[in-house]
């Protein structure tokens, strides 16, 4: 009887089914994309602008893959909280980790759009301007930091909600739980300890996480698929 309130339970059998197979998807390109994410280097002012824009190309590419997996992600969640939306919870690890991918696309957008774009800019730009092109950057730099951070706290909050709702269900529905908040806990004490910096590395061991919790919440929707229709086959 626990699980009558729980999520993922209402919904048709087959939109569950396609929501987590479109959510284990979706995380494995994000670990793929996340792999393969470049990094500029150079050591004058025009030599980082002309890093950017060589590799402009294939960062547009990445970020432009990032955000996709990002917003189908949280479609796929939306429709996971359907069933549970009228528990506080649910709708609050809904509304957090909307908020949450609203400033990680912001912040995808500018590392992987404006800043080349700015790069290409100064390039064609006066010898004056290039000259400011290093402060341009780290400001867009700085913007990008303040949502990411902003981004995986809203994020890590929202799995936390999803999570204590999720404690309250089947012994699997628990273990997933309290993973998931060990880990939400876990990613902003890191983010305190690294002054909110995220350097590719650090951005990476969020993407994985973010990514097992999703698979494993794809699972139990499927998990839950099979016993209901084992259920109703009785």
């Amino acid at each position: 009887m626990k699980d009558q309130h729980m999520l993922v339970n209402s919904n048709p059998p087959f939109s569950q089914r396609k929501t987590a197979i479109t959510l284990i998807t979706v995380n494995v390109l994000s670990l793929f994309a996340m792999a393969h994410h470049p990094t500029a280097h150079g050591e004058s002012g025009t030599g980082l602008l002309n890093a950017l824009v060589a590799m402009g190309g294939l960062n547009q590419f990445i970020h432009g893959a990032l955000i996709a997996t990002t917003l189908i992600t949280w479609l796929c969640l939306v429709e996971f909280s359907t069933s549970g939306f009228k528990h506080w919870l649910v709708r609050n690890a809904l509304l957090l980790y909307s908020f949450g991918t609203l400033a990680m696309t912001g912040a995808a957008l500018i590392n992987g759009f404006v800043s080349i774009r700015l790069a290409d800019q100064l390039l064609h730009a006066s010898a004056d301007l290039q000259q400011g092109g290093p402060l341009l950057l780290q400001f867009s730099w700085a913007v990008n930091q303040t949502l990411v951070g902003f981004a995986v706290i809203a994020m890590c909050a929202g799995i936390a909600c999803w999570s204590l709702h999720l404690c309250s269900g089947s012994k699997h529905a628990r273990i997933l739980g309290i993973a998931g908040l060990i880990m939400a806990i876990t990613q902003i004490g890191m983010q305190w300890i690294h002054h909110g910096n995220y350097d590719v590395h650090q951005m990476m061991v969020f993407v994985v996480w973010h990514a097992l919790w999703c698979i494993a919440i794809a699972f139990l929707m499927l998990g839950r698929e099979k016993h209901a229709n084992t259920v109703k086959a009785e």
